[in-house]
């Protein structure tokens, strides 16, 4: 491991300035600038002190040299690992924010090597152009703040390195668990250990790793972070909870949302729409009570998100020149008494989106019914063959009544039987939901046009 550091080497003070030796050369950075200050880049960081010196010892068996291309992630002011990396002779790319590129810039120009400076915001949707397939992608303290790790785990998907090694410093139990985040959405561990309060990820992708379009991942992730709390004294006590319906609906919707604009009414806790935020252009998420939601969505600190009060088919003031492809709904059937409010609120969206998006239709979680249909069956759901009075069955009626159509029951989607770190297991009876897929009535659309 090379020169052994204590944690009060480390972080006893806070260092603005640090020299190493690499090989025959030295390494001096400096985070100091009079001008403007960062949140994150104006101090040097244990854990990039501790990666610039496990490159050093270990290059043995990481063999950076001439023919390396490396990139650093969000290397603040100093970009120290990266340098390292550089004055070993390799083909650097140091990468943050607009505000830490002057410093960079400086850092890079009176050090050993070849390093260049490049904005990256972490996103689902950056450019990462230049950087792809890179042989290192380097990290250190990058998951100081949880809602950061889902848009760092887009951004290194979209990097698609060879290698990738992290060094965070342990501040909670949630920052070893990155490692099992990364291994939920196709990245495969090679090492991990905690040194000096250090946690060290070294990880590859697996095998079978694609960047196609993996419809699990948002949902994999959620699982192994802890970007939801979760409130039952809050709100109505019924929207406090991720359901079982909001996880299976998470799952089945992802690939009808990817770039689509998303309304969810009766958001909750938000669990649901800030999966599909992860693949969607934008989501607008809406409810009655909205102080735990508002803390979630800023809690995950995602640009594509926003929240409304919602009262169903109320006459409240809303934009009227929204459009939405997909409507969402998770477990807001129960409750007979609400069916003809929602479902007219559903129409009312449909309307509203009718006049820019053609395709619009919703899916709604409901409660299996014993007199189960098969997904065939939905297509001669009408008012009058519907004889079951449970309460799936009875808002179907009330849908068709209203204007809109059963265009698929999804039966037998399965709900999981436990979500990681939601402390809440699924032990409800029920080992699936149905789905179902609405669209605006063919009928209706043809009265309100005549």
């Amino acid at each position: 491991m090379g020169e052994d550091l204590s944690y009060a080497d480390l972080w006893d003070e806070i260092l603005t300035e640090y020299s190493h030796r690499v090989e025959d050369k030295t390494v001096r950075v400096s985070c100091k600038n009079d001008e403007t200050t960062s949140e994150f880049g104006d101090e040097l960081w244990p854990g990039a002190i501790f990666l610039a010196k496990y490159i050093v010892a270990n290059n043995q068996n990481l063999a950076i040299n001439s023919n390396t291309q490396v990139v650093e992630i969000g290397a603040g002011r100093c970009g120290l690992p990266g340098l390292t990396a550089a004055a070993l002779g390799a083909r650097v790319t140091l990468c943050d924010l607009n505000e830490n590129l002057a410093s960079l810039h400086f850092n890079a120009k009176v050090n050993p090597g070849s390093a260049r400076v490049q904005a990256l915001r972490w996103a689902a949707d950056i450019d990462v152009q230049g950087l792809e397939n890179a042989d290192f992608v380097l990290g250190t303290d990058v998951v100081y703040r949880e809602n950061l790790v889902a848009p760092l785990i887009c951004t290194l998907r979209r990097l698609r390195p060879k290698r990738l090694i992290l060094a965070n410093e342990e501040r909670s139990k949630n920052q070893r668990r990155f490692a099992q985040t990364l291994s939920a959405v196709g990245f495969h561990i090679n090492n991990e250990f905690t040194q000096n309060k250090i946690h060290v990820i070294d990880a590859i992708p697996a095998e079978s790793w694609s960047m196609d379009f993996d419809a699990s991942m948002p949902v994999k992730l959620l699982r192994h972070t802890s970007s939801v709390d979760q409130d039952s004294h809050g709100g109505d006590g019924l929207g406090g909870q991720v359901w079982p319906g909001a996880v299976a609906l998470a799952e089945f919707v992802l690939p009808y949302c990817h770039g689509k604009r998303v309304l969810e009414l009766g958001a909750g806790t938000g669990y649901c729409g800030l999966c599909v935020s992860l693949v969607a252009n934008h989501v607008i998420m809406t409810d009655q009570f909205l102080d735990l939601l508002a803390h979630n969505v800023a809690k995950s600190n995602f640009s594509n998100v926003t929240i409304r009060y919602c009262l169903w088919n109320d006459d409240y003031i809303y934009d009227k020149t929204d459009f939405f492809d997909v409507i969402l709904g998770a477990e807001l059937t129960p409750m007979i008494d609400g069916h003809e409010a929602l479902a007219k609120e559903i129409l009312r969206r449909f309307m509203q989106s009718s006049k820019t998006s053609s395709s619009s239709r919703a899916f709604l979680t409901a409660a299996p019914c014993s007199s189960s249909l098969s997904s065939s069956d939905s297509s001669t759901f009408t008012k009058d063959t519907i004889t079951c009075r449970c309460a799936t069955h009875h808002f179907i009626k009330t849908a068709i009544q209203t204007g809109l159509s059963v265009n698929h029951c999804h039966t037998n989607i399965p709900i999981p039987a436990n979500i990681l770190n939601l402390d809440r297991t699924f032990d409800d009876g029920l080992d699936f939901v149905w789905i179902l897929e609405l669209g605006l009535s063919l009928s209706f659309s043809l009265e309100q046009n005549a």
